[in-house]
């Protein structure tokens, strides 16, 4: 999981929404689905073309609410642009596919998710060399729960991305002990 640095809504979003007050969010991603593009290039863009929860590097994406729309169909969230996180699409083993399926009001009511939007994910977490996320051993126990519950909500240690990570670390360490001088 990543801190996403969110920029402000592009104008072409909040003069949408102001114009369609009563809209869902069929009307905003199917029927103008242009704008709901570059809505999602620009989330993108803050994101660093990375899956704000699982920091892959996105390829078939789409917007995903944090707070769920089953959860909260209020275009209050349905339509809050600091609401939004770009992950991958279909993807059921981590990320927002698993997030959705398993998340309960009393998550968000009580603040046990770590919110990548408006928190620094990695002041929680510890990236171990195996390739686990794990919560960071300094933390207080409600900030030991809060990144529990991130990392089994999100599936953070699915083993495609405990693989990937493991893959980062190797290639890093490989660089490390490689001797790149010149001979001249």
């Amino acid at each position: 999981m990543r801190k996403i640095n969110r920029q402000i809504p592009i104008a072409e979003f909040v003069d949408w929404i102001k114009k369609n007050p009563n809209a869902t969010w069929a009307d905003f991603s199917v029927r103008n689905h242009d704008l709901y593009v570059k809505c999602r290039e620009c989330l993108k863009k803050d994101q660093e073309g990375l899956s704000g929860y699982t920091e892959k590097p996105l390829n078939n994406e789409h917007i995903d609410h944090f707070r769920t729309r089953n959860l909260y169909p209020s275009a209050k969230y349905v339509f809050d642009w600091y609401n939004y996180v770009v992950d991958e699409k279909d993807e059921s083993r981590f990320g927002s596919g698993v997030k959705d399926t398993k998340v309960k009001p009393n998550d968000y009511d009580n603040n046990l998710i770590i919110t990548p939007i408006s928190e620094d994910p990695h002041k929680y977490f510890t990236y171990m060399v195996d390739g686990r996320i794990i919560p960071n051993v300094d933390l207080k126990e409600n900030d030991k729960i809060r990144a529990e519950r991130t990392i089994e909500l999100f599936n953070l240690n699915d083993t495609v991305l405990v693989n990937c990570r493991m893959e980062i670390i190797r290639m890093f360490d490989f660089m490390l002990t490689k001797d790149y001088s010149i001979a001249i």
